[in-house]
């Protein structure tokens, strides 16, 4: 039945049968065929609308003038073997998806593909991290596939392809892409080709929403250069505030540009040094001129008083070697020259904050070094653990040096207030270094040897489930030693027993991946 025709019957039904004249509309189906016993005008109307309806819902036959999609391209990787397909399949309806990343990692690094019949994949694997990994892993046909299933989003908002190489159509991608493929295309390509990059964003810059456009300056902090400089500067007087601070942000990243110069002789000035001690002298006041620099006038959580925050606000836009620079002297001895000053740990935090922002890792040992060593009065004043405050600086730390803590730790897991046990084996890379692993087995066992049917403790550091996550594989045979347990009603210990049951079956299903998919 035709919607003109269906639109005819509900004309009728709205002004009534009464002002309509004249034999009822026919609906244009077959049903109009029927005799149907309509003993007036409105019972035959009703009738011949229901015999419409249920003609509609009985269905209709498929166009033949719809043209089929093109196929799908030839996979140019072969499938994971099949014990490894089975294996995935497992941790798939089990939703282990701690261990499917895991096994992603590893397929895409033997250089293979998941095979058709994983391709449906759930929703719930895909996750902005592992989006790029699964995107190459479901081949050709799986990103065929991505363009008819609602549910497969996120197909057409990850950038194919790896690395910093480009997809053979950039250029499409950067017209008609979607707005996370796009970011990830300019970031890629502001990797190889820093300028062309900058040009495709000064091309689009007017037509793009706020959002987009702050989304997009922000990628200039790769490969960035002076010549990125005019650009960034007119984006700081943008009408969006986003956008102003995105721009302030990256060019304080830019040595030589004027407003990072400007921020320099304000933490310049905000700083003293006699040679043996270092302190502050935090501005009393501040103008327009330091909102437009991207420097925040107040902060809805401050709490130490509004120099104490501009200080921090100068000090973390600064980079941490200019301070070796311009006072001669080691991040050491000038973390140590801070030991009197009232602003020391402001000093230290801002820092800190500045060393993640400019990646310098001498200054990131030196700093840690620092809080770890800071007494628990004085990190009172910080407002934050140390936790908090390490966690940003650890990627810089060598492995070493964390491994000290993590080590010192597992012996003496009071020995950091403010650091707990599992939140510094969670500063290690991953998996564990087997001197790591073995001091953490070790420690486990003795823990469950000194049980009795009265403790009411279990995990008591929280670290199992990411030991078995973070235990390398030379330590498998090692983690699968029966560990023995007093046999108690004890409800924590019997909980304590299902933990170690859990641990030994990630063990053994990571020793699985590890023989199915060998790197």
């Amino acid at each position: 039945m035709s919607a003109t025709r269906a639109n005819s019957l509900t004309a009728v039904a709205l002004v009534g049968v009464a002002h309509s004249p004249g034999a009822a509309p026919a609906t244009g189906a077959p049903v109009d065929q029927l005799a149907l016993p309509g003993e007036d005008a409105g019972r035959d109307l009703l009738l011949r609308a229901g015999a419409a309806a249920i003609y509609r819902a009985a269905g209709r036959l498929p166009r033949r003038d719809v043209p089929a999609p093109d196929p799908a391209p030839d996979e140019t990787r072969p499938p994971c073997p099949p014990d490894a397909a089975a294996l995935i399949e497992s941790l798939l309806a089990t939703r282990n998806h701690a261990l499917l990343s895991e096994a992603f990692a590893r397929v895409a690094r033997s250089g293979y593909i998941l095979p058709p019949s994983l391709l449906p994949l759930p929703a719930d694997t895909v996750v902005r991290e592992n989006a790029p990994t699964l995107l190459q892993l479901i081949g050709e046909r799986g990103r065929w596939l991505g363009r008819f299933h609602p549910a497969w989003f996120w197909t057409a908002n990850t950038l194919p392809g790896g690395g910093d190489a480009l997809p053979p159509d950039a250029e499409t991608i950067w017209q008609e892409g979607a707005t996370a493929q796009r970011l990830a295309l300019l970031s890629r390509l502001r990797a190889n080709d820093p300028a062309r990059a900058r040009d495709w964003l000064a091309s689009v810059w007017k037509q793009e929403k706020a959002e987009t456009r702050a989304a997009m300056l922000g990628t200039l902090a790769t490969g960035l250069s002076p010549d990125d400089e005019p650009l960034l500067d007119a984006a700081v007087d943008d009408r969006s505030d986003r956008v102003r601070a995105v721009a302030a942000r990256v060019l304080t990243l830019l040595p030589h540009s004027a407003l990072a110069g400007r921020i320099r002789a304000r933490a310049d000035a905000a700083l003293t040094f006699d040679g043996a001690a270092l302190d502050a002298n935090p501005p009393a006041a501040i103008d327009a001129d330091w909102t437009r620099d991207g420097l925040r006038a107040q902060s809805i959580t401050q709490q130490h008083g509004p120099r104490a925050f501009w200080l921090a606000e100068l000090l973390e836009r600064v980079p941490p070697a200019h301070w070796v620079e311009r006072f001669g002297k080691s991040p050491a001895e000038l973390i140590a020259a801070t030991v009197a000053s009232q602003w020391r740990v402001t000093i230290l935090h801002a820092w800190a904050d500045a060393t993640v922002r400019f990646q310098d890792a001498a200054w990131a040992v030196a700093l840690w070094d620092a809080w770890l060593a800071m007494p628990s009065k004085e990190l009172k004043r910080a407002n934050e653990d140390r936790t908090a405050i390490c966690r940003p600086l650890a990627p810089m730390v060598p492995p070493a040096v964390l491994e000290a803590l993590a080590l010192r730790m597992l012996a003496d897991p009071s020995a950091y207030d403010g650091i707990l046990l599992y939140e510094a084996l969670d500063f290690l890379p991953r998996p564990w270094s087997l001197v790591v692993a073995r001091a953490y087995l070790d420690r486990l066992r003795a823990y469950a040897g000194s049980l009795d049917p009265k403790s009411r403790l279990t995990d008591r550091d929280g670290t199992i489930d990411s030991a078995a996550l973070a235990l390398p594989e030379e330590a498998f045979a090692e983690a699968l030693e029966p560990i023995a347990l007093l046999e108690s009603q004890n409800p924590y210990q019997t909980s304590f027993q299902r933990q170690l049951e859990a641990f030994a079956e990630t063990i053994r299903l990571r020793e699985r991946l590890v023989k199915v998919l060998p790197l």
